[in-house]
């Protein structure tokens, strides 16, 4: 048997699991009330699991919940806004305490900071209420550590104060900085935003039907304005030095991400090319991160082989080294049947797994199922006790899978033309040579990982040595 799964059911509980290494894939209803609270945007404290709540309902109320790292709910759902204009802007950890963002009713901006134990901290605070507020206005919002600040990207569509802002916030939400970057963007602007590790600063939002880009640096300064992608919708993120930009091409057939880097001046280091197709014919960035535990970047998209106004779309999360080759493309969910389970939030990297909240609306419901879900990467390493051997000899390999989704598979090709796909195997070299034997795991969700492992086959004099 390549693996065993758990499974439990209950009204408000399902959970489909793995047993492969430290990391178990799982996913977690979290639907719950009257009104079916659909859960949003997620935030990891280091040791805490941070989940925003919607309502169901017109009002559109918040709550938000603890959770540990194995999705176990700490605290119960705690109301934090009554009401809200379109749920959630953004949850984000700043090192002590949560800070969720939102629109009330009349679409003003708010700032409700959140202990570590889910409690509320004070009243929320408006933020920035100086402009004016509108449901067509957009928002983008991160923490930058190196400030210890809130820094928002976010246009203002109407009025004398027409423009795309660059607002930066104390913890308690009062204003420290309020710039003007332009008057000029076209509206949707999607506004995104990302900071590095040096507290240089990059900002894209679209103007003339391009995405254009300014980066600030340390101080403050920022650069030209300069255009830096055809898409309909990108995601930004720094890997610490340089920022990768990702976006949906609107013209190629089958539809595309690219992706393009800039340095931390400014500077299109790697101008847009493809990154990979779609499987079908639309396809979406939600959210971009990198890893530096990993040394990856994460990217969840949505992919559909209808449109998107037909079917929802499968939400994957692809994972790919610096320079854009490929790690693994996979569902997120470990549940290949609730493939189209989806967010418009960024996932949270737990140092294990990728969490996130996502949801779908089940076949005749009126009301959307609603989870969280922990996706633990696929990890394969091919492992033998010994690595040299004498002509005729057997060596044993074994799979070592952390991470991924039952059921998995394992292909082995040891070098001379030979191939097993058992977990545990042996296999007989009769020449002499060194023989690079490739393990390749794959599991149900489409995550594949592969492994190389050295064996030499030596004289027995030269084996004696080795051994």
């Amino acid at each position: 048997m390549k693996g065993s799964v758990r499974v439990l059911c209950t009204a408000l509980f399902f959970c489909v699991a793995t047993t492969y290494g430290d990391c178990v894939s799982l996913l977690r209803e979290t639907s719950s009330g009257v009104y079916n609270r659909t859960s949003s945007a997620v935030a990891w404290s280091g040791s805490i699991l941070g989940v925003t709540k919607v309502d169901n309902s017109n009002l559109k109320a918040l709550s938000f919940a603890t959770y540990g790292g194995d999705l176990t709910q700490f605290s119960s759902d705690r109301k934090i806004a009554d009401a809200s204009f379109a749920g959630v802007n953004a949850l984000l950890w700043n090192g002590s305490e949560f800070g969720l963002f939102y629109q009330d009713r009349s679409a003003q901006l708010f700032l409700q900071r959140i202990s570590a134990s889910g409690e509320p901290i004070g009243s929320a605070v408006a933020i920035a209420p100086n402009h004016a507020p509108s449901g067509d206005r957009e928002y983008d919002v991160v923490w930058d550590a190196t400030r210890q600040a809130y820094v928002i990207l976010h246009s203002v569509v109407t009025g004398i104060d027409k423009g795309m802002w660059l607002t930066m916030l104390n913890t308690d939400g009062t204003v420290r900085s309020d710039e003007l970057i332009t008057v000029l963007f076209t509206a949707p602007a999607s506004p995104r935003l990302a900071v590095n590790a040096s507290g240089v600063i990059a900002v894209v939002f679209r103007r003339s039907g391009i995405f254009n880009l300014r980066v600030y640096d340390a101080a403050g300064v920022g650069g030209a304005l300069q255009q830096v992608m055809n898409a309909k919708e990108v995601r930004i993120a720094s890997n610490g030095t340089t920022f990768a930009i990702v976006g949906n091409a609107p013209l190629s057939a089958p539809t595309e991400i690219d992706w393009a880097v800039v340095d931390d001046h400014g500077t299109i280091v790697a101008p847009p090319k493809k990154l990979f197709a779609a499987h079908g014919v639309e396809i979406a960035p939600v959210s971009l991160s990198w890893n530096a535990d990993r040394g990856e970047w994460a990217l969840a998209y949505l992919d559909s082989r209808f449109p998107f106004s037909v079917v929802p779309g499968d939400y994957r999360l692809r994972r790919f080294t610096s320079s854009g080759t490929l790690i693994s493309d996979s569902l997120f969910s470990p549940d290949t049947v609730l493939t189209t389970l989806a967010t418009n939030q960024p996932f949270a990297w737990t140092g294990a797994s990728y969490t996130s909240a996502a949801s779908r609306t089940a076949s005749g419901t009126v009301q959307p199922e609603s989870y969280v879900i922990r996706h633990c990467p696929l990890t394969a390493s091919a492992g033998t006790s010994v690595r040299s051997v004498a002509p005729g000899g057997t060596l044993t390999f074994t799979a070592f899978v952390d991470g991924g989704t039952s059921d998995q598979t394992y292909a082995w090709d040891f070098g001379d033309g030979h191939t097993d796909t058992a977990k545990t195997t042996t296999h007989r070299y009769d020449r002499l040579g060194d023989y690079t034997v490739v393990l390749r795991v794959s599991d149900s969700t489409g995550a594949s990982s592969s492994s190389t492992v050295l064996v030499h086959v030596v004289n027995p004099r030269r084996h004696a040595v080795h051994h």
